[in-house]
Formats: C-alpha cells, sequence, structure tokens
C-alpha cells in the first residue's frame, strides 16, 4: 500500500506549498518526518493485528484521513449546531470522528470482501493529491529561477510603469492592524488613551 506514504506526506507538503516564500525546508523537514513516521508506524500497527497488507493499509489511510481532516472541520462548524445540538464543539465532534473510525475499522476487518481492488484507486487518488504541491514547488522554484536571472526586467515588471530602484531605497512598513482594542478598554486595562489615533 504505496499510498500511505503519500498520504502521510501530503499534510505537510501541502502546507508548506501553501506558505512558500513564507517558510523554507529547514522549519518544515521535520514534520514531514514526523508525519512519515506516524504513517509507517500505524501501517506496521495495523498490519500485526490484521496480517494482510491491504487492510492494513486502508485502516490506515482511514485514520490518517480523520485526523488530518479534524481541525479543518472543527474550524468549518465550531460554535455550529444540528438540531439544536451544538456539533462544533471538541466533546461532540471527537465522539462522532471516534465512532467514524471505529465504524470503518470494523467495516474494513469484518465485510470488505476484496480490500486488493481499492488498492490501485488509493494509488491513484493519492498520486492525483501529491501532483498539487509538487505542481506549486516547481512553479514557484521555475518563477524564482527566472527572477534571479533577470533581476532588473523582473522588478521593473512588478509595478507597471516603474522604473528598477538604484542606489539605497528606502525602508517601508506597510502596518495592517489585524486586531485593535476598544479605547475603553485599552483606557481601563492598559491606562492608554489612543483619542488621538482614533481622530
Amino acid at each position: 500500500p504505496w499510498y500511505v506514504i503519500l498520504f502521510s506526506l501530503y499534510p505537510p507538503l501541502s502546507l508548506w506549498a501553501y506558505n512558500l516564500g513564507q517558510i523554507g525546508l529547514t522549519a518544515t523537514y521535520r514534520a514531514i518526518l514526523v508525519c512519515l513516521f506516524v504513517g509507517l508506524l500505524l501501517l506496521g500497527l495495523s498490519w500485526l493485528w490484521l496480517r494482510e497488507w491491504a487492510r492494513a493499509g486502508i485502516v490506515t489511510s482511514l485514520f490518517l484521513l480523520l485526523f488530518f481532516s479534524y481541525g479543518h472541520l472543527y474550524s468549518y462548524l465550531e460554535g455550529k449546531s444540528v438540531f439544536k445540538i451544538v456539533i462544533g464543539r471538541h466533546r461532540v465532534l471527537a465522539i462522532i470522528w471516534l465512532i467514524i473510525l471505529l465504524m470503518g475499522i470494523w467495516w474494513v476487518a469484518k465485510k470488505l470482501k476484496s480490500p486488493t481492488g481499492l488498492h490501485s484507486t488509493l494509488n491513484w487518488i493519492s498520486v492525483f493529491l501529491i501532483i498539487f504541491p509538487l505542481f506549486n514547488f516547481v512553479t514557484y522554484g521555475f518563477s524564482t529561477w527566472q527572477a534571479e536571472q533577470n533581476p532588473v526586467e523582473s522588478e521593473s515588471r512588478a509595478i507597471p510603469g516603474a522604473k528598477p530602484l538604484t542606489g539605497n531605497p528606502p525602508d517601508v512598513y506597510y502596518i495592517i492592524l489585524d486586531g485593535y482594542g476598544r479605547s475603553d478598554v485599552l483606557r481601563k486595562e492598559l491606562n492608554f488613551d489612543n483619542t488621538y489615533f482614533l481622530n
């Protein structure tokens, strides 16, 4: 089940590909190694229990899917309710996820008649998934290489009509206030009067 390796590598690689230019390999290689190690460890443990690589691979893939999708789903469902039951809480969502995992493991171990039939499908899905971050790496690497080959041209292309900077350019700080306290809270908690800023 080679797809287990690709499923293990996809989350850290996709996160790195999404943040290319902001973080480098030194900030991500540990996450990549840990995810790969955990995926292979789970595959080994599943094989020790099921004694069949096909079923072990499917069980491991199910666990990886549920584990890595939990945070995204929780962020989406946080505070939301269904039939007046708030499902966007860890104590509810974790139980639902655990039930899905246990039912999936039971189905793979006891009910799935031909697990090898899923191998080809899962291999293709894993290859298809891994293509996206790899494509980002290639395009980013190519654009970086192109910018290094023609630095003047890339600078002038950045803004239409802009001319390449000569000499020592000024430092420019663009500050985006992501969050800012109310004036009464700042006055009460920090003894800070920001009336001038608000005006």
